[in-house]
């Protein structure tokens, strides 16, 4: 009897065994039995999977205007008709935008990535005198925003949370649409960008994070950065799940 039993597993298991490899085994050619087969760990494995993530972002940013020289001229191509400080009107400039973002991890610890924001915004601003130029801002100004550069962070793995700080580099372009004698202008304002930030992270999934993020200037022009962020992982836990 019990031998019996014995040759019934035995049986079970080598019926089992084959429909378990089938699964993840294709027939490549009319011989029978050859077969391609995926190595185990293939859709789930972290050392077979890249690290890289893609971010999509809501952000707001607050855009100091104090210091900052303005270009104007009329008309898409025309030559400069003026110069102005941007704190001659408002203080500062709020846009509300999105951001786009690539990394990749060198370590679990440490990343390096790629990211372009674009904003757009109202700002409520008074009249200025420049040169021969009356400029009227009574209906505001219409703002666009476009931050483009290099983030390098830290990250600190805690479980389903993870802490991130990071210090970024690049390019800011900021746009004013306004009235000077009558005619319509638009300013423009290019100049570097440095910021540090701070990410809070919730792994939703092993693969897919919802961040709360803030930012501040740290060239003096007090810029600052509130975002939230949706994030896929191409590497589980980006390789770490805990400290």
């Amino acid at each position: 009897m019990k031998g019996l039993a014995f040759a019934m597993a035995s049986t079970a298991f080598l019926l089992a065994s084959p429909a378990r490899a089938s699964k993840s085994c294709v027939e490549t050619s009319d011989v029978v039995g050859e077969q391609r087969c995926s190595r185990y760990g293939d859709g789930w494995s972290s050392e077979r999977s890249l690290p890289l993530t893609l971010e999509f972002g809501l952000v707001r940013t607050t855009f100091g205007l104090g210091g900052r020289d303005f270009s104007a001229k009329f008309g898409k191509n025309g030559p400069e008709a003026y110069r102005f400080d941007g704190g001659t009107f408002a203080s500062e400039a709020r846009t509300y935008g999105f951001s786009l973002r690539a990394t990749g991890f060198l370590s679990p610890f440490v990343y390096l990535g790629f990211e372009q924001s674009f904003g757009f915004g109202h700002t409520e601003g008074g009249s200025f005198q420049a040169g021969q130029y009356a400029v009227s801002t009574a209906s505001g100004l219409n703002t666009v925003a476009a931050v483009f550069g290099v983030p390098f962070g830290l990250r600190l793995p805690l479980g389903k949370l993870s802490l991130r700080g990071e210090v970024f580099g690049g390019l800011t372009i900021l746009g004013l649409t306004q009235e000077a004698n009558a005619a319509r202008a638009s300013a423009t304002w290019v100049g570097g960008a440095v910021e540090t930030r701070g990410y809070l992270d919730l792994w939703l999934a092993n693969d897919t994070t919802f961040s709360v993020m803030v930012g501040q200037d740290l060239l003096g022009r007090n810029d600052r950065r509130l975002g939230l962020v949706l994030t896929y992982h191409g590497r589980a836990y980006d390789g770490r799940y805990g400290f």
